[in-house]
């Protein structure tokens, strides 16, 4: 499955507020495009930049268009962390998350049906189990976006929902044991360096952040609310602390 992007026109004809147009265009079009980034699944490009429609991908070529879409998918959610809004950027997050373990629970129960074993099986040549074991990874992935940079927002939708959280707990495992954020036996330095990086700093913080795993003492996630605070004030007394310094040798000089 592909990028896709469907648009609906509206048959209304109330008048809006310019500003207030652009907002609803906005939050719309973040809408759609972090629900079609939820589910891209294998694509089907191969590295001569020629498209083979429906053929079978390799497992190293698939890690290589996973570690692409990563990037699509980090600045989906980069994106999100930019909405000024916090009612509306609380609405998207709660849709995002609803379609996110919808997408999860249709792969998992797939997978589970097919008796498909991550780590132990082979990568999927059957489409149709490729792509639920795509779903896995990938929404995995975004979950972990989710959770790291938009922590407050997240944890006040996700921790109270035991099946959320068992089924998310499940999903972890699933993706560690699916060897796709190992380096494995590809020979290209950076792609073995960029699937180290993802495991690094998302699958095993994002495991400390739901209480998956225990908290290391030094671990602390810098996108809440109260460090991001302490962030801002730390930086405004080092601007103060620079301007007084200024003064101060404006000062002596005179």
């Amino acid at each position: 499955m592909q990028i896709w992007c469907r648009q609906r026109e509206n048959g209304n004809h109330f008048k809006y507020s310019s500003y207030a147009k652009r907002t609803m265009v906005t939050s719309a079009f973040l809408v759609v495009y972090l629900l079609s980034v939820l589910t891209v699944t294998v694509c089907t490009k191969d590295d001569d930049k020629t498209v083979f429609s429906g053929k079978i991908m390799p497992f190293e070529r698939y890690k290589r268009l996973f570690v692409e879409h990563r990037r699509i998918q980090l600045e989906a959610v980069k994106s999100l962390q930019g909405f000024d809004d916090n009612t509306r950027k609380y609405k998207l997050v709660d849709v995002m998350l609803q379609k996110l373990f919808l997408v999860l629970g249709e792969a998992k129960q797939n997978l589970t049906q097919w008796g498909f074993v991550p780590g132990t099986d082979p990568f999927p040549e059957n489409e149709t189990v490729r792509e639920a074991f795509s779903k896995v990874v990938e929404n995995t992935a975004m979950f972990g976006d989710l959770v790291l940079r938009l922590p407050d927002v997240v944890h006040g939708l996700f921790d109270k929902n035991t099946e959320w959280n068992t089924l998310m707990g499940w999903c972890v495992w699933f993706s560690v044991e699916s060897k796709v954020f190992d380096g494995g036996s590809e020979k290209t330095a950076q792609l073995n360096s960029e699937m180290k990086f993802f495991k690094s700093i998302l699958i095993y913080p994002m495991s400390q952040e739901i209480n998956l795993i225990p908290k290391e003492d030094d671990y602390i996630n810098p996108f809440t609310e109260e460090n991001q605070k302490l962030k801002e004030k730390a930086m405004k007394e080092v601007l103060e602390s620079s301007k007084s310094k200024g003064k101060s040798k404006s000062t002596k000089k005179i």
